[in-house]
């Protein structure tokens, strides 16, 4: 079960999907109940940026999100994309003030290019 898990995962080039973590970061971080976030336009252009970095900031960045995922399984039994969003802000939350400066570093892209992202396609402009 839990291999099956870990294939379907994986796009067909065998990297990890990065789209259900960055959706949950993007829920996580932008959207507040109060005003509606493009949370699926946002994460597929974040995506889209990630994949387009150069190759050592890209692995850097998909290596980050892979031990951001199973790092939810060390504090809560289950990984991030498989979390309630409660769960996922305080995983957010543990991270944004980590004495690891990757770990925030992290975090702080995703917020800020979220923020960037979101308000741009509110504005009809794609980013």
């Amino acid at each position: 079960m839990l291999l099956g898990t870990m294939v379907k995962d994986f796009d067909y080039e065998g990297r990890m999907r990065i789209e259900p973590v960055v959706q949950g970061l993007v829920s996580g971080l932008l959207a507040d109940g109060q005003n509606p976030v493009p949370v699926d336009s946002t994460t597929a252009v974040l995506v889209r940026k990630i994949d387009n970095m150069p190759g050592f900031m890209r692995f850097g960045m998909r290596l980050l999100l892979f031990v951001f995922d199973w790092y939810g399984v060390l504090r809560g039994g289950r990984r991030f994309q498989h979390s309630t969003i409660e769960t996922q802000q305080c995983r957010i939350a543990e991270w944004a003030s980590s004495p690891i400066g990757p770990c925030r570093d992290m975090v702080e892209f995703h917020r800020k290019m979220g923020v960037f992202v979101a308000l741009s396609i509110e504005a009809g402009e794609t980013p």
